[in-house]
C-alpha cells in the first residue's frame, strides 16, 4: 500500500523530529565543565520543542494521521486516544526540561534530558507500530 498524505506528512515529521532528537544526545553528553554546556544543551532542546510541536500538530490536525486511522482502523481508538496524552506529557516534560536548564545541577538536567530522549524514542517506536498496525506500512526507521 503506497503510504497516504496523512502518513507520508507523519513520517516526515517523525524523520524531522529524530533529527533533533540526534542533536541533542551529543550537546547532553558533552561535558558538563564546558562553559557552553548549558547554551549548547538550550538550543538544542529548543530544536527538540519544536519538532515535537510540529509533530504534534500534523499528526492531530483534522485531516492528519490520527483521524485517519481512526477512519481505517476504529479499532486503534485507545491507542490514539493514548499518543493524544502522551503527547501533553510529553510537552510537559518538554516544558519542565527547558525550565531546569538555567538552574538545575548540571548532573540532574544531563539525567533528566537522557530520560526525555528515552521517553521520546519509545513514543516514537510506538507510533510506528501504530501506522502499521493501522496500513501495514513502515514510515522508516528515522
Amino acid at each position: 500500500m503506497e503510504p497516504t498524505e496523512a502518513v507520508s506528512g507523519a513520517g516526515k515529521r517523525r524523520r524531522e523530529l529524530g533529527v533533533a532528537m540526534t542533536e541533542l544526545e551529543p550537546a547532553v553528553a558533552a561535558p558538563m565543565a564546558d562553559p557552553r554546556w548549558r547554551g549548547n544543551v538550550a538550543d538544542a532542546l529548543d530544536v527538540v520543542a519544536d519538532a515535537f510541536r510540529v509533530h504534534c500538530e500534523e499528526v492531530e490536525r483534522p485531516d492528519g494521521m490520527f483521524e485517519e486511522v481512526l477512519t481505517e482502523a476504529p479499532r486503534l481508538d485507545r491507542d490514539v486516544d493514548w499518543f493524544r496524552a502522551d503527547h501533553e506529557r510529553l510537552y510537559a516534560r518538554i516544558d519542565e526540561m527547558t525550565a531546569a536548564v538555567d538552574s538545575a545541577e548540571p548532573q540532574e538536567l544531563r539525567d533528566g534530558l537522557t530520560e526525555l530522549l528515552a521517553e521520546l524514542v519509545r513514543h516514537r517506536q510506538r507510533g510506528a507500530d501504530l501506522v502499521y498496525e493501522a496500513y501495514s506500512v513502515d514510515i522508516g526507521g528515522w
